[in-house]
């Protein structure tokens, strides 16, 4: 929280240190430790550390260290780079239970979620083509999280179009979650935005 919210300089450099020593040596540092650096280093990194990422994913020796970077891609605040982490997630490299989990992550991104979603949106029959069908509504559950006036509309309507029959309730759920999120957020943003400045 006090490196990617606060953004602390120091919790970033220390989050840098630990990520790098879990490289070098692995098993030096306490495996949440690791999580959490590696979150930050990825939510501050620019396409140096995203290639570290991929490099660490592809080449990793752990399964856990690689699912770690693997998800990590999504936390990204680079556009072009969270676009590069969800057609990475469509190919061959990624297995068909942990690609989903990216693309959630990856609608949740606190940025550019919403460029996330229509990259889902546009692939939406290879999604489904691609992914174990009781997969599909757990990779939507980010969309609760994209508040925006016109993406919640684009969502709301893309699945009274594309129901997911194999889960409506759960992503019934789903969207009645975004538009509570969407309503909060048209109730408080002004409020809030007040408090910061």
């Amino acid at each position: 929280m006090l490196g990617i919210l606060g953004d602390d300089a120091a919790t970033q450099a220390r989050c840098r240190d630990v990520f790098t020593a879990a490289r070098t040596s692995p098993g030096s540092a306490d495996p949440e430790l690791v999580a959490a650096a590696t979150s930050v280093v990825a939510a501050i990194g620019g396409e140096d550390d995203y290639e570290v990422m991929v490099d660490g994913f592809v080449n990793g020796a752990a399964p856990e260290g690689q699912r770690r970077r693997l998800y990590a891609l999504a936390d990204f605040d680079d556009p072009e780079l969270l676009i590069r982490s969800c057609e990475f997630a469509m190919t061959d490299q990624v297995k068909s239970q942990n690609a989903p989990v990216v693309l959630r992550l990856a609608i949740a991104n606190r940025h550019h979620g919403r460029l996330a979603w229509e990259f889902v949106r546009d692939h939406w029959s290879d999604v489904n083509e691609r992914f174990p069908s009781n997969t599909i509504v757990r990779l939507m559950d980010g969309v609760k999280l994209l508040t925006e006036p016109d993406v919640v509309e684009d969502t709301q309507a893309f699945f009274a179009e594309h129901p997911i029959e194999q889960a409506l309730a759960t992503m019934n759920q789903v969207l009645e979650r975004q538009r509570v999120n969407a309503a909060l957020r048209a109730r408080e943003a002004e409020r809030f935005s007040a408090a910061l400045t």
